[in-house]
Formats: structure tokens, sequence, C-alpha cells
């Protein structure tokens, strides 16, 4: 669900995996410690870039 929602840029299914008081610690920033300031950021961040991933299975 997790990477679904980032390849999608669903921010509700993102914010719906998070606690009701989640802290978000991103490197060299404050910490963000509401839902709301949580889902703005990830708006901002789908707003601004186009999330892509390539996978591949690998057996070890």
């Amino acid at each position: 669900m997790w990477k679904n929602g980032w390849l999608t840029g669903d921010t509700e299914a993102l914010i719906s995996l998070y606690v009701d008081n989640p802290v978000l610690m991103s490197q060299s920033q404050p910490a963000i410690t509401e839902k709301e300031a949580i889902h703005i950021l990830y708006q901002s961040v789908f707003d601004e870039f186009m999330i892509t991933s390539k996978d591949k299975l690998m057996e070890v």
C-alpha cells in the first residue's frame, strides 16, 4: 500500500497508514507531528515531482 500510494501520489492512502499522533523525522528538518502537516508535506512533494520506481526481483 505504501509503494502504491507513492507511485500514484495518493496522499490519503499514505496518511491512512499513520497512527493518530505520528512523528515524521526527515533528515536535517524539524520533526512533523500532525497528520495534516504530513499530508501537506506529501502533497507538496507530489505537486513538485513525479515519483517512479523500477522493481527488480532478486533471488538470494
